[in-house]
């Protein structure tokens, strides 16, 4: 169980099941960090050799203390420091030489403060490299898990009225006040999260790492995950999907998602392509699900760490409220499920166990019989086993009576029929949903809170899109290999905005269609060249830094050939106004009518990389604002997922007596993009193609429009 790739031949066990701890900085005083540390690790049962580290005392709360590490035994596996910060990279070095193999930094004073502290964190980068030692933080609250009894945290959490206990949820969190409030609050509810991590800053170890190794743990079925920043975003995507080919759901909370949105940029895509956005495209590609709050993310882990998943979407809904019933049935479709119609078989028996006035169907309303719980549990027996359930959420109200009588029942349910039972008790007596949580059934006191679950569970259990590898559009004849040498000279341009007509020749080069353009240095020339094209043409200004060429008059459409030389000169004056070096001005044919508008292009995300975004909308697109995004590379059937997942797709579809628009090109465009944005490297910033007109199916698609940002930087190195 390696750590990370940069990394080799460091190993997160002795972090995470050590034989042997020290903790350097303890005290006798539990009221200090080294206090706490060293009584909880005592209290709740660490089984290894446990060792006190601080030259004042010769012995704290019966465990032999030490005045340093060499007078201490050697080959400790983890050693927990706390300590000034400037001590820390020194010993990290004592300690590796010593035969420490992991450590806990819970100093802080590193990174967070400021300069001073950041080259202090590279001290400690470098001692622990040197060392080879895995190390979590520094600034961290340290680690608890309870299923190995390692409680190597002076968290104050655990100065709470609950009993930590063993579970298989694991919590990592990038806060340690925010996760500590988490943990407690799991605890609190009956939430079985065994595992607590606080990374602190990352300095070595990232939340990737952490991902990968909890999913080779057998003890643990669930990663929760609170993240305030990724840095290495293809490590968390790879972590993510590594997680589910173990069959292991990862559930993050992502904190402050809009920053980066909010930020000016240079094209139509890149507005468009907001934090918020990418980070749910790259969470869909790594199969990782999202919560919206930290209820939410226990909710979540409760539900997916069940020991079976739904097979499909359908629930059968058991409800003592036909009220009820409605409104978690009105959830579940909101949320892509099914409540399904009963198979004739299923609804004679419900028939036989129900008054003769109850309806029977799905939802089943067992409010007629709700004081007889053996015919309860036929009935929800009964609807479970229909094949056409995948999933039973039984709803109860009240019911203080049948604390112990319905969550038996329900267990024999779930354990007999193997398909997930998931329970809301409303106002029920209060260890009612612990009571179901004890006995392996998701419950929350809340139906909606239970419908979002089972929508979860269904999400956890939905397999990855397989492959995800990059290709080449069918249509592009070696289109990026004709490319390599206009790739070459985007090295060499000013950074900034790439001209159109550069942008649409890259783009023709790897195959997608686009307009005919030509330059027209002079009003003469733009005269010959729109009688050439012989029919009406579009205008436009070329020039250095030009971007949203409409919203300054630089752009003319429609224009009759007669009257190309006194519109060219109009255009190239608005350009004049407003940038550099205008060359001139680009004549184009105008484009077939009949066409959809779409916006498609790529923005490379600082941390996910490469994104592709498409939506609805032309010039308007950012004011509508219904796009979609991809990490790339893309594949023919991910392009077209992400067409379905606009808003606007009806106007892609049979519309008003309109074929359907050709979809299939479409996905080409996208995938095309995703190819090049891979193949240009981290100088192609963005890529805008606005608009690009879809025709009807067998017609294909067109790029009217196109401009690139770039940055020179780094060198393009074309694959």
């Amino acid at each position: 169980m390696t750590a990370t790739a940069d990394l080799p031949g460091v190993s997160l066990e002795p972090l995470f099941r050590p034989a042997s701890v020290a903790v350097v900085g303890a005290t006798p005083d539990v009221l200090k960090p080294g206090g706490r540390c060293l009584q909880f690790l005592r209290q709740f049962g660490f089984a290894g050799e446990l060792y006190a580290i601080n030259p004042k005392y010769d012995e704290i709360a019966g465990v032999a203390c030490f005045p340093d590490l060499e007078s201490a035994p050697p080959c400790i596996d983890l050693v927990v420091l706390i300590l000034p910060a400037p001590a820390i990279p020194a010993m990290l070095r004592r300690a590796a030489a010593r035969g420490t193999r992991a450590a806990i930094v819970c100093s802080s004073g590193f990174s967070e403060t400021g300069a001073q502290g950041a080259k202090l964190e590279r001290e400690l980068v470098a001692a622990a490299r040197e060392g080879g030692l895995a190390v979590l933080g520094p600034n961290s609250l340290g680690l608890l898990d309870m299923n190995a009894n390692l409680a190597a945290t002076f968290s104050t959490v655990l100065q709470s009225d609950f009993i930590p206990a063993p579970g298989p949820i694991a919590l990592v969190s990038q806060s340690g006040a925010m996760g500590a409030a988490i943990y407690g609050l799991a605890q609190m509810e009956g939430v079985g999260v065994g595992t607590f991590v606080s990374t602190g800053n990352e300095a070595l170890l990232g939340l990737a790492d952490y991902v990968r190794y909890l999913a080779d743990r057998p003890d643990n079925r669930v990663i929760l995950g609170y993240v305030e920043g990724v840095r290495d975003g293809a490590g968390l995507v790879a972590a993510g999907r590594y997680a589910r080919a173990r069959g292991k759901t990862v559930i993050l909370l992502k904190a402050g998602v809009t920053e980066a949105g909010a930020r000016a940029a240079r094209s139509h895509t890149g507005a468009l392509a907001g934090s918020a956005a990418v980070y749910e495209a790259a969470f869909r590609r790594a199969g990782i699900l999202a919560a919206r709050s930290p209820r939410e993310l226990l909710d979540f882990g409760v539900a997916c760490g069940a020991e079976r998943l739904p097979a499909g979407p359908g629930v059968g809904i058991a409800s003592m409220s036909g009220g009820a019933g409605t409104i978690i049935s009105d959830r579940l479709i909101q949320l892509g499920m099914d409540v399904p119609d009963l198979v004739d078989g299923t609804r004679g028996a419900l028939r036989a166990l129900m008054p003769g006035f109850s309806a029977v169907g799905n939802p089943v309303d067992y409010g007629g019989v709700y004081t007889d719980p053996d015919r309860i549990e036929a009935l929800a027996r009964a609807l479970a086993a229909d094949p056409r359930v995948d999933t039973l959420l039984c709803f109860i109200g009240l019911s203080p009576l049948m604390l112990g009588v319905l969550d038996d029942r329900l267990e024999r349910i779930r354990r007999d029929l193997r398909k997930p039972v998931v329970a809301a008790w409303l106002a029920g007596p209060p260890d009612a949903v612990r009571s179901l949580r004890a006995r392996g059934i998701p419950a929350y006191e809340d139906p909606i809170r239970a419908a979002e679950a089972v929508a979860m569970m269904h999400a956890a259990a939905r397999p990855l899109s397989q492959p995800t590898g990059s290709r080449t559009p069918t249509q592009c004849a070696g289109g990026r290999y004709a490319a390599r040498p206009i790739l070459a000279d985007l090295a060499h341009t000013p950074e900034g905005v790439v001209s159109e007509r550069e942008t649409q020749g890259l783009l023709a080069a790897y195959g997608l269609p686009v307009v005919a353009v030509e330059l027209a240095r002079s009003r003469d020339e733009a005269d010959r060249l729109a009688r050439r094209f012989g029919g009406r043409v579009a205008i436009k200004a070329e020039a250095d830094d030009l971007t949203h060429k409409s919203d300054i008059g630089a752009v003319a459409l429609d224009v009759v050939p007669a009257r190309a030389a006194e519109v060219f000169d109009r255009v190239v004056q608005a350009a004049s106004a407003a940038a550099k070096a205008v060359r001139g001005a680009i004549i184009s044919p105008m484009a077939p009518p009949g066409g959809l508008e779409l916006i498609a292009g790529v923005k490379r995300d600082p941390q996910f990389g490469p994104v592709v975004a498409v939506g609805l909308g032309g010039v308007v697109s950012e004011a509508l604002n219904d796009v979609s995004l991809e990490l790339a590379p893309l594949t023919h059937d991910d392009a077209l997922a992400m067409l379905g997942r606009l808003r606007g797709r009806a106007l892609l579809g049979p519309f008003r007596g309109a074929r359907a628009r050709d979809v299939s090109a479409m996905a080409d465009v996208l995938v095309a993009l995703g190819q090049l944005s891979l193949d240009a490297g981290p100088s192609l910033l963005e890529l805008d193609c606005n608009p690009v007109v879809v025709y009807q199916e067998g017609d294909g698609c067109l790029v009217l429009d196109a401009v690139a940002v770039i940055q020179t930087s780094k060198e393009v190195r074309p694959s």
